[in-house]
């Protein structure tokens, strides 16, 4: 029995407590209701054990024969019999809770008397505790002294409780009830995680609130379950009460004064303190009137208080009612608080398990390193004793002298493979850590980024691979914590060595006498690298992108990228042209990464190129131009020409050898209704048309033009700084000639898009100085690929966003045509 003893009373929260829960001050009188129909109890019902007493009656647990089920039975004391009052009040409970057909109340089954005479009525049994048991249970624990080791305060879990009350409450709001004594006490949980709102003994029935009309069905009428409470009497529990309880005959009770309730137990549960505090009822009840609450510090285990529930706090417990949310807006707001919270929980646990990846992968990486580096070494030292002691050189070694070395080729392959596994590790280790950032940003895992890439920094400055080392310093600059700080924190300078093109050394002063110099640094804005002037004199320059411009009045003017890297010296090694060349770029020789783009379609691995000065054309070859190439050939052979103008894959000419003029003449609208202008980029030719532009353009000028291998094409897009496209690292179709429609396609002016002059879209050009590398014309270079496809590069009128990235690639045959297939031309230094 002791263990029965421990169940509650689902039914009797407050009419069998005598500590602070006022009824009319006691007792209250209702209205007379139907004379209710009663069974008897011997025959039906055995009683087992009390569970409970209080003022009105006591709970028993109880079996019901005819259903063979647990019940619990709820007694009227025989003293009440007497009282009318009390013996309506306790039959309208019955009929009330009754009513209220929800999961989340408790329902009764029966009602009548027993043998003795007692009123009762019968109800599920709920095993469980109620709120206020289970909370201070939980609150118990952090006012031990062992707080320091217990776990974070459950307000997911509270929350989720409070929300389902929330909903119960909502459905008997919806048919007109209001609770009037909603408490921590009245609110019952489960074994299994059911909840319910119990003591409905005081609930008032607001016939105007009324939303569901089976509340009149079976002859029971609103008044029947209305309180006829005296003006001025004060029904509820004074601590949860709402204003409009607490002063009745100045406000009209509605659903809203329960929603009071509801946000003063949300407070509660979140901060365990109570809401309106006093020395006395009536203390607490003018604190209540006024809104005077603590404002809350903290939750139990000390951690803050988020601010949607502070907000809630304030508008549940808002003095004007109708500023109150509905119970089930209420429901919802918490709803979405807690679901947020675990979405935030999950990111977090599926955080500390990419972090323990990448810590595991780590200390792998660092292992296998290490395995390689003394394998290296190994390796390197038997080599050169093989290589001492052998008395064949590898050129002439055959038979069997060839065995040593081919066992040395064997351990260097096994040392290849153990070196492509050190880097997976890394890379393993690298996307771990950074899928931990992702679920939720954490300071190990960008301390531990920083270490790897300040472990790739270090690499590649020892193998002095300047462009990957400002790579990885620009990843360790963004992860970094503070470790490396000193380290970055650094600057590098700058050293010209300038001389003529017969290789005579130029002293800097000559220079400076005959040439303007000025240096810019490049600033990123947007999707765009701008420059901004610097003092190109000073002893140090902060790592970074730069140009230097060297400009002769009325004569030459050329740019020089310029990488500075951290405690280095810069040597820019610069070769003075004798002559300028008219509408080209000089691309001043140095040192690149080319490829190396992940997002560049058909983009090539990242290899270090050296490259020697040379000039490209500032623009693509033009309609004009082109023009001109073919009348200038159509002179001794029209049909050669013709074989040169441009058309579509399907062989359309676009332009036409007109007879009356003698001439191909630019079309004012050609089969596509279009009109070309001189300054469009020339289009729709194959490679062996720009071979044939180029050998009349050098026959014409008495110099030898050629087009651009691929990796000069790529030097003179990107410089030495790596961007992803000429202008920057960013895209925008303002920038340049791409992403437009088809020539059929309209703009928003209702104009036909179509290819832009060369004079238009300025931000589309490189270090160098070089136009229209990332839109207008995809262009034909001299690299043959595999199988003999030409190498293309850059984007086209109609390339996407990664077609014009600088390292993208395609290949066609040289006969192959396209609308966007134009070219550019190039000359040596």
């Amino acid at each position: 029995m002791a263990d029965d003893k421990k169940q509650i009373d689902p039914l009797s929260r407050t009419t069998m407590s005598n500590s602070d829960t006022l009824v009319d001050g006691q007792p209250s009188s209702v209205g007379a209701i139907a004379p209710m129909s009663h069974s008897t109890a011997s025959e039906r019902y055995e009683l087992i054990s009390e569970l409970g007493s209080g003022g009105m009656g006591c709970v028993w647990l109880g079996v019901d024969r005819l259903l063979s089920r647990d019940v619990a039975v709820k007694i009227l004391h025989r003293h009440h019999e007497g009282s009318e009052d009390v013996r309506t009040r306790f039959e309208r409970e019955a009929r009330l809770t009754s009513r209220l057909n929800h999961p989340g109340i408790v329902p009764v089954h029966d009602v009548g008397r027993l043998p003795s005479g007692e009123l009762f009525f019968a109800m599920q049994r709920i095993q469980g505790v109620d709120l206020r048991q289970h909370l201070d249970s939980i609150l118990k624990v952090y006012d031990s002294d062992e707080s320091d080791t217990i776990q974070e305060y459950p307000l997911q879990a509270l929350l989720r409780l409070f929300s389902q009350a929330c909903m119960i409450l909502a459905y008997a709001h919806d048919r007109g009830y209001v609770h009037r004594d909603l408490k921590p006490a009245n609110i019952l949980v489960g074994k299994y995680g059911e909840l319910y709102v119990a003591d409905w003994g005081i609930a008032k029935l607001n016939s105007l609130n009324i939303q569901d009309s089976t509340t009149h069905a079976s002859g029971v009428q609103p008044d029947d379950l209305t309180d006829e409470s005296r003006p001025g009497v004060l029904i509820g529990t004074v601590k949860y009460m709402s204003p409009e309880q607490v002063m009745p005959e100045s406000h009209t009770l509605t659903a809203k004064s329960d929603i009071f309730s509801l946000g003063i137990m949300l407070y509660e549960l979140v901060t365990g303190k109570e809401a309106f505090r006093g020395a006395s009822f009536l203390a607490v009840m003018r604190n209540i009137v006024e809104g005077n609450r603590p404002t809350p510090e903290a939750m139990p285990d000390g951690r803050a208080i988020p601010v949607p529930l502070l907000e809630l706090f304030d508008s549940t417990m808002d003095l004007d009612p109708d500023k109150r949310p509905t119970a089930k807006e209420l429901a919802t707001l918490v709803d979405r608080f807690v679901d947020g919270v675990e979405d935030r929980i999950r990111a977090a646990q599926r955080a500390a398990e990419y972090l323990d990846e990448g810590r595991a992968s780590i200390r792998f990486y660092k292992e296998q390193k290490k395995d390689t580096a003394d394998k290296r070494q190994a390796l390197e030292f038997s080599e050169g004793k093989l290589r001492e002691n052998s008395p064949l050189s590898m050129e002439v070694a055959t038979g069997e002298a060839l065995n040593p070395y081919l066992e040395l080729w064997q351990t260097n392959r096994e040392l290849q493979q153990a070196n492509l596994e050190v880097e997976q590790t890394y890379t393993k280790a690298v996307r771990a850590l950074n899928r931990s950032i992702e679920y939720q940003d954490n300071e190990s895992s960008h301390t531990l980024l920083a270490d790897l890439y300040w472990d790739k920094y270090v690499e590649a400055k020892a193998s002095h691979d300047r462009a990957t080392a400002f790579f990885f310093r620009a990843l360790v600059v963004e992860h970094d914590r503070g470790k490396y700080q000193g380290l970055l924190a650094d600057n590098g300078s700058i050293s010209l060595a300038i001389s003529n093109q017969n290789g005579d050394v130029r002293p800097l002063a000559d220079v400076q006498a005959e040439f303007s110099i000025t240096m810019e640094r490049y600033v990123e804005t947007g999707p765009l690298l701008l420059p901004e002037g610097v003092d190109w004199t000073a002893p140090m320059h902060p790592v970074g992108s730069y140009r230097l411009r060297l400009t002769q009045e009325g004569g030459l003017s050329f740019n020089v990228p310029i990488l500075v890297t951290s405690n280095e010296d810069t040597l820019v090694d610069l070769t003075i042209p004798e002559a300028n060349l008219d509408d080209f770029i000089l691309i001043t020789g140095g040192s690149s990464i080319m490829g190396g783009d992940a997002d560049a379609p058909n983009g090539s691995p990242a290899t270090e190129v050296a490259l020697a000065s040379f000039w490209m054309a500032q623009n693509p070859v033009t309609v004009g131009h082109y023009v001109d190439f073919l009348n200038d050939i159509a002179k001794s052979d029209v049909d050669r020409a013709r074989h040169h103008a441009p058309r579509s894959p399907s062989g359309v000419r676009y332009i036409e050898y007109d007879e009356n003029e003698a001439a191909f003449v630019i079309p004012k609208s050609d089969s596509d209704g279009d009109a070309w202008d001189p300054l469009w980029p020339i289009t729709m030719v194959n490679q062996v048309d720009a071979l044939a532009y180029c050998k009349w353009k050098s026959d014409a000028d008495g110099r030898a033009y050629r087009l651009p291998t691929e990796f000069e094409w790529e030097y003179a897009a990107r410089g030495v700084d790596g961007r992803i496209y000429p202008w920057g690292n960013g895209y925008d179709r303002l920038i340049s000639c791409s992403s437009r429609g088809m020539n059929n396609d309209k703009t928003t002016d209702g104009e036909r898009n179509g290819p832009a002059r060369i004079d238009e879209f300025p931000y589309d050009v490189s270090p160098f100085g070089v136009r229209h590398l990332g839109g207008l014309a995809m262009e034909w270079t001299s690299t043959v690929n595999y199988a003999d496809n030409v190498v293309m590069k850059g984007g086209g009128l109609f390339s996407t966003a990664a077609w014009c990235r600088a390292a993208t690639r395609t290949a066609h045959a040289a006969t192959h045509l396209g609308v966007q297939f134009g070219f550019r031309l190039a000359a040596d230094f």
